[in-house]
């Protein structure tokens, strides 16, 4: 192996014909030497005294003029071929033969940030075109990356088109998406490994500490064998940043004229006190604003108290003042007003059969079936649980179902997590198998307790009825005394025995016998009753009792959500839209308009009849987007950016370096900024160096002339 120390070499050695011209001053010269001219002095004496003298001094001085006029070409002529000199590893990638080089450029959201009143995008581009120029032209290969929601490369394969490469950078422009810095680099690693010689990976980024933490704390990252990579840091210091996320709505749902909170969370990314004044539009007109102090890096929620007129599905928006980034200033979210609370009952027997237990639950909730009700119930199969059917469910109320499988045990798991409120009555068939399964989806369970065995107390004829109650508890502060006398005439022929009692749940009835009937637990943001019994006539009398309509009035009452999720989406995350169509149509012409307005393209259409579901793959924008349908708005969502990227704090750049130590054993790490030659690929230039000689040899030459003169 020869290890190269160093080496001069030439961008354009054709312009080295130019020597020719020297011969111009050799030419001047030798003409000026052979001329003669005939003068007439009166006195020869001295001339002839001082001859032997001076004759030899002026053949020096044009030998020397000479030689400070063809310096001063052939050093014009070697700055225009451009020597460059380079030093170990550029010596050596130098004389390799092309290089392949990738740049992954960072397009999060996080770039549009402002550092001094300057975008941090004009800096990502000024370093990848600095990259670029860094390339030898018509030798070296490159491709661009996008490292955004979903990497993708420019060209297809490296191309050696620099000029394409360069004008697709002055088309960049900031997302507001998240990147996935992981799937950037693994496709770069898959670029390059076409590439035999050299390989280099430029990451260009405003290092955002959020967005790479994820990436170091998963270890190394994979590049081909020999890969070197320049970090590349656009932004120097943190700017002062306050961002909105997580806006909601309490209740979860809320009815005309109910008192409601809009909350939205400020977090402060400034190492000082804030004061930030906040404001809330409700359907783009102002609402109400306050200003809430903030102090460093400190996270705090700001309320608004709310009521609505009209059942729609209103769009709020909160939003704050200019700083570093625009696009974290405002957060939507949608807030769905209706006429009556909506609650779901999930259970498979018959809701119309007199007798069952989703008979009781359902007249229970809306006796008369109408608008007068204060409950609207949507009775579902046990299949039909899916995020979108459970979406705006003030709350949900489990009865008798077959085998739940996986899936809909976890979108009842994340619908309580998220503030859903979930009633559950443990009636017959596989109850013990589907509560077992759900409450083993915790670490440290869901139910108050688990469900024992199942108890038939019919058949030994040691009818159960409730004995001890928890009266003063939000569930049944409601029972006066005479109500309370009902429970104990009320007979329960089948019920299910308890396990042990979790140390957060709260018995609130027990029979009897003392064991527990009735309980509550607070999980996550939510909270969920277990009734060890069920309404229906086959396990019980309750069902005939009206006490039984006053219970499940107050139970849904006490576990409806206190928070709503926004439900929105995420920009550069794929958006789902449910619609119902005033007709059914075999084409329907459904538009989805951005929030600039623009109808969106990105379309997929699923479903049947008049319900459709629309998927927009990749929303670009934060806003609001709405389905229309012959002008009418069939839907509408709320998108806004990933709260992540209000984070503005920066990664040591020495973590993201440690990433590819494995992969750079050609080439070590480096983190570049102004070089002109970034990549160490040209070397040092040395046509400065060669011109400014130039001028001093003619500098000299002029004044050895005027000299001389006088």
């Amino acid at each position: 192996m020869i290890t190269t120390l160093a080496a001069i070499g030439l961008l354009l050695p054709a312009m080295l014909g130019g020597v020719l011209l020297v011969s111009l001053p050799i030419a001047a010269h030798l003409l000026n030497r052979k001329a003669q001219r005939k003068l007439v002095f009166p006195s020869l004496v001295l001339l002839s005294e001082s001859s032997a003298s001076q004759s030899q001094l002026f053949k020096l001085r044009r030998w020397l003029l000479l030689l400070l006029r063809c310096m001063a070409v052939l050093l014009v002529v070697l700055a225009f071929a451009q020597p460059i000199w380079r030093t170990g590893a550029s010596a050596a990638a130098g004389g390799d033969g092309p290089s392949a080089v990738v740049l992954v450029i960072d397009l999060s959201a996080s770039a549009d940030q402002r550092v001094g009143g300057v975008s941090t995008m004009q800096a990502v581009r000024g370093a990848a075109e600095r990259a670029i120029d860094s390339l030898r032209r018509g030798a070296d290969k490159a491709n661009i990356v996008i490292a955004d929601a979903r990497p993708h490369a420019i060209f297809p394969a490296m191309t050696a088109n620099l000029a394409a490469i360069r004008a697709e950078l002055g088309a960049l422009a900031v997302t507001q998406e998240r990147a996935d810095l992981a799937g950037a680099l693994a496709l770069a690693g898959r670029l390059l490994a076409e590439h035999e010689g050299d390989r280099r990976v430029v990451i260009v980024s405003d290092m955002q500490r959020s967005n790479w933490q994820a990436l170091v704390d998963a270890g190394k990252v994979s590049l081909p064998k020999d890969t070197a990579v320049f970090v590349v840091p656009v932004v120097e210091r943190t700017p002062a940043n306050v961002g909105l996320s997580e806006p909601k709505l309490e209740p979860r749902s809320a009815v005309i004229g109910q008192r409601c909170m809009a909350t939205v969370v400020l977090s402060n990314g400034a190492d000082e006190p804030k004061a930030v004044r906040v404001a809330m539009s409700v359907d783009g007109k102002l609402r109400d604003a306050q200003t809430i102090q903030l102090q460093p890096n400190q996270k705090r929620q700001a309320g608004f108290a709310v009521r609505f007129d009209k059942p729609s599905d209103h769009r709020i928006t909160f939003s704050i003042g200019d700083d570093a980034l625009d696009a974290d200033n405002r957060a939507h979210m949608i807030a769905t007003i209706r006429q009556r609370v909506p609650v779901v009952v999930i259970a498979d027997d018959a809701a119309n059969q007199p007798g069952s237990g989703s008979y009781f639950i359902t007249r229970a909730l809306a006796p008369r079936g109408d608008r007068r009700d204060r409950f609207e119930v949507r009775h579902l199969t046990s299949d039909a649980i899916d995020a979108h059917t459970l979406g705006d469910a003030a709350a949900v109320v489990l009865g008798e179902v077959g085998t739940l499988d996986r899936k809909a045990l976890g979108t009842l798991h994340a619908y309580l997590n998220e503030g859903g409120g979930v009633v559950v009555f443990a009636g017959g068939g596989p109850a013990w198998r589907n509560l077992q399964a759900w409450d083993g989806l915790a670490e440290d369970g869901v139910l108050p307790w688990k469900l024992g065995g199942r108890r038939d107390l019919a058949a030994s004829g040691a009818l159960l009825t409730i004995g001890d109650a928890q009266w003063r508890s939000a569930v049944l502060r409601d029972f006066d005394e005479s109500t309370r006398t009902i429970w104990q005439r009320i007979a329960f022929r089948q019920v299910w025995a308890a396990g042990d009692i979790r140390a957060d749940a709260q018995v609130l009835m027990r029979f009897s016998d003392g064991t527990p009937a009735l309980g509550d637990r607070s999980i996550g943001a939510g909270r969920v009753i277990l009734a060890s019994f069920s309404p229906s006539l086959a396990d019980s009398e309750l069902g005939k009792f009206g006490t039984f309509v006053a219970m499940m009035h107050s139970m849904v009452r006490e576990v409806q959500g206190q928070y709503a999720p926004s439900h929105a989406g995420t920009v550069g995350e794929s958006l789902m839209m449910k619609v119902v169509l005033p007709k059914r149509e075999a084409n329907p012409g459904v538009v989805v308009y951005a929030p600039d307005d623009k109808p969106q393209g990105d379309l997929v259409y699923s479903g049947e009849a008049r319900r459709m579901a629309l998927t927009i793959d990749r929303p670009a924008q934060a806003g609001f987007y709405r389905a229309e349908y012959d002008r009418q708005v069939l839907a509408i969502k709320a998108v806004n950016i990933d709260p992540r990227e209000s984070d503005l704090r920066r990664i040591d750049t020495a973590l993201v370096e440690g990433l590819f130590d494995h992969a750079a054993s050609a080439d070590p790490v480096a983190s570049k900024n102004a070089q002109q030659d970034m990549l160490g690929l040209h070397g040092k230039p040395l046509w400065g160096w060669a011109l400014a000689a130039a001028l001093a040899f003619m500098a000299l030459e002029l004044s050895l002339l005027s000299y001389w003169r006088r």
